[in-house]
């Protein structure tokens, strides 16, 4: 039991690193919706075929809020093209629901961003 709480507490805190709010990026505003099909439990499995019970909708938001930083900090460097019609997400190797997360996180703040300086 413990091992498999370690694994989740390692897994959310991996991809986004842990976040204090003094690091999150001001703009642009922050917009978030978890989708109603991302269940609050769900079981994955690791690289080794080990399965783990995770709460699904916080592996979303770790991953919807990596992807938001990522998107500012490319905006940030002028790595960020928002003249194509969708840019191309940068690529993570995580469960699928965090990468569902960071690939709508991403695409979010890159709208938000683009709307604002147009």
């Amino acid at each position: 039991m413990w091992r498999n709480f370690a694994a989740s507490v390692l897994l959310l805190t991996s991809l986004a690193g842990c976040s204090r709010k003094d690091d999150f990026p001001a703009w642009p505003n922050f917009a978030m919706t978890i989708p109603a099909d991302v269940p609050e439990l769900m079981v994955v499995s690791d690289k080794d075929g080990n399965q783990h019970q995770i709460n699904g909708r916080e592996a979303y938001t770790t991953g919807y809020r990596g992807g938001w930083k990522r998107c500012v900090r490319d905006y940030e460097k002028g790595l960020l093209d928002l003249a194509v019609e969708k840019p191309e997400v940068p690529l993570v190797q995580e469960y699928g629901i965090v990468i569902r997360g960071w690939e709508s996180g991403f695409l979010t703040c890159w709208r938000a961003i683009r709307k604002a300086r147009q």
